[in-house]
């Protein structure tokens, strides 16, 4: 499977995307610039997250050489109360739910419907429909890719 972000403007802290699987728009992105990853093509890997407690889709480097973006979890305690703008201790690029940017520059990228630059809602249901299928995916060996491109 390949997911593929569209990044189609840019302010001063948010970048905002297009996410589509295999050509087909499943939602909005959201991003902040500060930790936003560079254009290319990343691995994405069920990673049982210890702060939320739940799997989540982990963007991973594809190519062996670079440094593996694989996040330092011993930082993270798992939070009693967990919200869906909870931030990470550290730099952790991961694809979760969220509706805003603003206060979260722990390199995640925050999936649902755009109401204004950095700002999403609905993102519970697009999060979901997205860990299911890289759950079932998952479970064959199938590879799951990530590309991401700038056309702003």
């Amino acid at each position: 499977m390949n997911i593929t972000i569209t990044r189609k403007s840019r302010n001063a802290e948010a970048l905002d995307g297009i996410l589509s699987i295999d050509g087909f728009k499943l939602c909005d992105t959201a991003e902040h610039c500060a930790t936003a990853l560079a254009e290319g093509t990343y691995r994405i890997v069920r990673h049982k997250c210890k702060q939320n407690g739940r799997f989540v889709p982990l963007i991973t480097s594809l190519t062996p050489n670079l440094s593996p973006l694989i996040p330092d979890c011993t930082k993270c305690k798992k939070l009693e109360f967990f919200t869906c703008n909870s931030t990470m201790p550290c730099v952790c690029h991961q694809i979760k739910i969220g509706n805003g940017i603003y206060n979260r520059a722990d390199g995640s990228i925050i999936l649902g419907t755009y109401i204004a630059p950095g700002c999403l809602k609905n993102s519970k249901e697009p999060f979901e429909s997205l860990c299911e299928r890289i759950r079932k995916l998952s479970s064959r060996g199938s590879e799951i890719t990530l590309t991401i491109k700038n056309q702003y």
